[in-house]
């Protein structure tokens, strides 16, 4: 028994599908009939392809059957639509592009006995183009499949390159960081290392009592050079600890704001002569759960950047708050300011403004704070406005980052 070619009949009122069902109840190739309500229930039908031909009534549609029909199109249809046109005619004719898919049927003096074998071949011919088409598309597929692969290829190369690239770059960065080091490091070693020599000559001129005071200025001197030649030689071990990612972190409960204070308290001992470190808690106090001792690096990097760039007798104002998102921190100074043309570079590494390379330091400082607030998952802002002073805003999550790639491995 054959298979019924499937029908859709969107009418708007022409009764066609009245004169049709008794031709389709008689002893012709059987077919069935469904005739949608709305245009909605229509268009779900055609997506879903479960017809084999379809009469769209030239009304039907808000917009008329035609630009039903061309949505029908758009959303991938392959028809075949055969248009009722209400005027006088006879047979099929098709109806622009694309072939074979679209035809306009003549209603107004139609005899329906011819239209048996009309339909047949439409449909005949719709499933062809189908046929066609899928053949295409599979060739589409294919050409599109071989051509992904050769631009994974290419990409591969591309990607190869690239690090290649990279490696080069990353090459000539470290030659540059040498450099700068080396630069650096002639000249920061070279004034602690002159007053350990120089107070060294002096104390062995002092024999008696008389020149204890001088003999322990001396000794301070010393240790003081001592102490800075220390610095320079920590921040170095930092970095490269921070190059090669190797920077643990290890997270406690951290009380604040005790803990603040108690760093507050170890940067006054520092501080130049006449300065003062104000420190204030905002809010309710707790705890945060972060690395102490990371946390410490950072406030006592910026307390004495502060103190440095500060004139003697200045404030430095530190305050820490605790909200339920995040730890804030704030170091605020009166000294020098960052020149506004140079503020760009300021947490690159070995970076000294215009207006303090008469202070001794590495350039490190800022840099490291920032690679440190970065390790805890937190990020650094600042306001800076020469001959008025610095800010420095910390904020810090209070809980660790989910996961930390620099941590070492056991």
């Amino acid at each position: 028994m054959s298979t019924p070619t499937r029908i859709l009949l969107a009418d708007a009122g022409s009764a066609f599908h009245e004169r049709l069902r008794p031709l389709l109840l008689g002893p012709h190739p059987p077919f069935s009939l469904d005739c949608p309500s709305t245009p909605a229930a229509a268009q779900h039908a055609i997506r879903y392809a479960a017809h084999d031909v379809y009469l769209i009534d030239q009304r039907w549609g808000p917009r008329g059957g035609l630009a039903f029909v061309g949505e029908a199109l758009r959303q991938g249809s392959c028809g075949p639509f055969v248009l009722l046109l209400d005027r006088p005619g006879y047979a099929l004719e098709p109806l622009g592009s694309p072939a074979g898919r679209v035809y306009g049927l003549p209603i107004r003096e139609l005899a329906l006995g011819p239209l048996v074998p009309q339909l047949h071949g439409a449909v005949r011919l719709a499933r062809e183009l189908l046929r066609q088409g899928q053949l295409g598309d599979a060739l589409l597929r294919q050409v599109q499949r071989q051509t992904h692969e050769l631009e994974q290829s290419a990409l591969r190369g591309q990607a190869q390159a690239a690090q290649a690239q990279q490696t080069l770059l990353r090459e000539r960065e470290l030659n540059e960081l040498k450099s700068r080091f080396l630069t650096m490091a002639s000249h920061e070693f070279r004034t602690p290392m002159s007053t350990i020599l120089s107070s060294a000559a002096l104390i062995e001129r002092y024999h008696d009592g008389a020149d204890e005071a001088k003999r322990r200025k001396h000794v301070l001197r010393i240790k003081s050079a001592v102490a800075n030649l220390d610095g320079i030689l920590r921040d170095f071990l930092v970095l490269d600890g921070l190059n090669q990612a190797k920077l643990p972190y290890h997270p406690v409960a951290v009380p604040l704001p005790a803990f603040v204070a108690d760093v507050a308290e170890e940067a006054q001992q520092g501080a130049r002569l006449g300065q003062h470190v104000r420190y204030a808690h905002v809010g309710a106090s707790g705890a945060v759960v972060t690395d102490a001792q990371i946390l410490k690096n950072i406030l006592l990097n910026l307390l004495s950047n502060a103190s440095k760039y500060s004139d003697q007798g200045q404030e430095i104002r530190l305050t820490s708050e605790v909200t339920p998102a995040e730890l804030v921190l704030i170091v605020q100074d009166e000294g020098m300011g960052i020149p506004h043309e140079e503020q760009p570079r300021l947490f690159t590494d070995f970076f000294r403004a215009r207006n303090a390379e008469h202070i001794q330091g590495t350039g490190l400082g800022l840099y490291l704070v920032k690679r440190y607030v970065e390790r805890l998952g937190g990020r650094i802002s600042y306001l800076s406005e020469p001959h008025v002073g610095s800010t420095f805003t910390v904020r810090l999550p209070v809980q660790p980052p989910l996961s930390h790639e620099n941590d070492p491995v056991d």
